[in-house]
């Protein structure tokens, strides 16, 4: 059976609307959703924009525009007054971002040893080791979640960190159960 479509007078619609009516309002007195009359209005002609208080018409407005100064460059900016005060402090999203800037910034507390863990020597030598070992754990040959781990300890033996025979392909699961992973290793659990 064919969808029977509704027929709706969208003058009618739009003189209640120009009247200070809310499409919301109307709406199920019709049998459609608001949206729905919004947009047999706009496809009929009519001009239909939003109603709320915006800007001017605001009971807090506190004018459009103030002239700042950003804190993280020092430059002054042109940057839009809220409501209530002027909440915009920096002159972009970058400079708000930016190291002492961003409200999580710890002042830097990578280790040397994590430094070390992300450059590209270290990168180079745990693809290596998995490589070698045919990007499979040498335990339980799983090939799923691999560590490069080191034989002997990274942070006592510093002069074998990138030494292919030091490294083996463990899964995360047998690394983990090994004397020399991570927390276990540094503080003797």
């Amino acid at each position: 059976m064919p969808k029977q479509i509704r027929q709706i007078n969208t003058e009618e619609i739009y003189r209640r609307w120009s009247a200070g009516e809310s499409l919301r309002k109307m709406a199920p007195g019709f049998g459609f959703h608001y949206t729905s009359l919004s947009a047999r209005l706009k496809k009929a002609g009519f001009n239909i924009v939003k109603r709320y208080l915006s800007g001017e018409k605001h009971p807090s407005w506190k004018g459009s525009t103030f002239i700042g100064e950003c804190p993280g460059c020092g430059k002054q900016f042109i940057g839009h007054k809220r409501y209530t005060q002027n909440t915009q402090r920096f002159c972009s999203l970058n400079c708000s971002q930016a190291k002492e800037n961003n409200g999580r910034w710890k002042g830097g507390l990578a280790s040397p040893l994590q430094i070390l863990r992300g450059c590209a020597a270290y990168k180079r030598w745990a693809k290596a080791i998995k490589n070698r070992d045919n990007w499979a754990c040498i335990l339980c040959g799983s090939t799923e979640k691999l560590h490069a781990d080191h034989i002997k300890s990274f942070t006592l033996f510093p002069e074998l960190r990138f030494e292919l025979t030091n490294g083996r392909t463990l899964c995360k699961s047998c690394h983990i159960k090994t004397d020399n992973y991570g927390w276990k290793f540094n503080y003797g659990n």
